[in-house]
């Protein structure tokens, strides 16, 4: 399905007239290329290109049209679909069901995330009774996925200064349908409810971030312009309340996003092709294997995963007990967090004890391998891989005050056997030392967090909710045009 308004290509030389031809569908064309220029940068443009080099790595689009503007692989690679230049308004009408109401989806990207998860699997459900419109303002590689779901898709309108590009594509929908729904998602995203304001759609905005360590304008536009706010976790809202003092608690509500499964991709060779790459020779099966899952970065708390394996690792009687960590970032040179855990590694001789994997496309395998289950984050809202492992049977070891997790596991007592105080790393070794001592104990824990998280995480009663909710707004009276935006905006 053709869902974009952009253009595509081939070539990577310079030929005055492709250069002619780029430069002529740069003018009329280049609003409606949406990607990631500083990505495209890094990957299809190379130093040498000679002297065209300064033209090509200041106008990036203008090198897409010039070389790729028929290409279907370049397509691909770069936007995530095949697509071509929309020039004929009927054919972008025929894209709607004229019979069908229509919701728009904003969300800040589109990568392998949590949160852009579960606005996926909201289009789906949405895509299955209505005309679906996404938008997204970063990149990501999960492009083609939402193309598939949406009757019509622009990615990266932009981080910043999105508003005009989104008010174009809402001024274009328009024209075909009217929106009866808006749904954001990410307070990334917030800068687009002005426009969907301005349209006078009614407007859901989705928070998966904690407001501490946000950007508090952010929170400022949400309260300004949002009919209605959805948190996952109380902790998530409460921080939200505190931090922002705009924002009515009335119109805020904690809807605990569903245990989104996921699935075994064919580029992995499957579970059983991941899991038998997954662990390290060396680690034999008789190892406890705690497992923690995220991008490698200091909120995710990997440091304090070092310093817990540490503590265990070598002071455990009878079986090893190993530390699996699985996410993104930690051979990365361009930041600094994880030299810094390379040389904390080093230093405490931790080789054997702990591995990284980088990121898997799917973690059923890892969740296979696992024994224990540890989310070390300083702060997590309501991390997906969490409610994964929970729905696993895994124990899980937290610390308290970090996010929402804990706030469900404490609603029994069996399943907060894990929970530890804030940032306690020796408390949280003494309890993976007992887990791994003790067999009957970890599924006795693992069973109660299981129970928990189908009783709290259930995926139908997400959806319906989001869709109960979207259905009072609809009828509630807050189809409006907002008032002006902010000075500035």
């Amino acid at each position: 399905m053709m869902n974009q308004d952009t253009l595509t290509g081939g070539g990577t030389g310079f030929d005055l007239g492709s250069f002619a031809k780029g430069v002529l569908l740069y003018l009329l064309y280049r609003k409606k290329i949406c990607f990631d220029e500083s990505e495209y940068r890094k990957i299809h443009l190379q130093r040498d290109l000679g002297i065209f080099t300064g033209i090509w790595f200041r106008f990036p689009k203008l090198h897409f049209l010039a070389h790729f503007s028929d290409d279907p692989e370049m397509q691909v690679a770069v936007l995530g679909q095949e697509l071509r230049v929309l020039v004929d308004d009927e054919e972008f009408r025929g894209r709607f069901d004229a019979g069908k109401p229509t919701v728009v989806f904003v969300s800040y990207d589109v990568a392998r995330a949590g949160a852009s998860k579960v606005v996926l699997e909201i289009l789906k459900d949405y895509a299955k009774t209505h005309n679906t419109v996404f938008f997204s303002l970063a990149g990501g590689d999960r492009k083609a996925t939402f193309t598939d779901c949406a009757s019509y898709c622009v990615f990266e309108l932009g981080t910043r200064g999105c508003q005009k590009q989104l008010q174009r594509q809402l001024e274009r929908v328009g024209r075909v349908v009217r929106p009866e729904l808006a749904i954001v998602n990410s307070i990334g995203a917030a800068e687009a409810l002005v426009p969907l304001a301005g349209a006078g759609i009614p407007r859901m905005q989705l928070i998966h971030e904690i407001a501490d360590i946000e950007d508090l304008r952010r929170f400022e536009t949400v309260a300004r312009f949002a009919d209605a706010t959805v948190f996952p976790a109380n902790f998530v809202r409460d921080r939200a309340l505190n931090v922002c003092a705009g924002l009515d608690a009335s119109k805020c509500q904690v809807l605990p996003q569903g245990v989104f499964e996921e699935k075994d991709d064919p580029e992995d060779g499957g579970t059983e092709g991941v899991r038998s790459g997954l662990l390290p020779a060396s680690w034999d099966d008789g190892s406890i294997v705690v497992l923690g899952v995220g991008g490698v970065n200091f909120r995710k708390g990997v440091d304090l995963f070092l310093m817990c394996a540490g503590l265990v690792g070598g002071k455990f009687p009878g079986e090893k007990v190993r530390f699996l960590w699985v996410g993104f970032g930690y051979e990365s040179i361009s930041t600094e967090f994880p030299a810094y855990l390379r040389h904390q590694l080093r230093v405490t001789q931790l080789a054997d004890v702990v591995h990284f994997t980088g990121e898997l496309r799917d973690l059923p395998a890892a969740y296979a391998c696992a024994d224990i289950f540890f989310l070390p984050s300083r702060l997590d809202p309501l991390p997906l891989v969490a409610q994964q492992a929970m729905d696993c049977g895994l124990p899980v070891v937290c610390f308290d005050e970090a996010g929402g997790i804990p706030e469900f596991l404490r609603a029994d007592p069996v399943a907060a056997g894990g929970v530890v105080g804030y940032l306690d790393v020796p408390a949280a070794a003494g309890k993976i030392m007992a887990f791994a001592a003790d067999p009957e104990l970890r599924n006795l824990v693992g069973e109660a967090g299981r129970r928990v998280a189908r009783s709290a995480f259930d995926t139908e009663t997400y959806i319906e909710s989001i869709r109960s909710l979207g259905r009072r707004l609809c009828v509630g009276g807050v189809r409006r045009t907002a008032e002006p935006p902010p000075p500035g905006r």
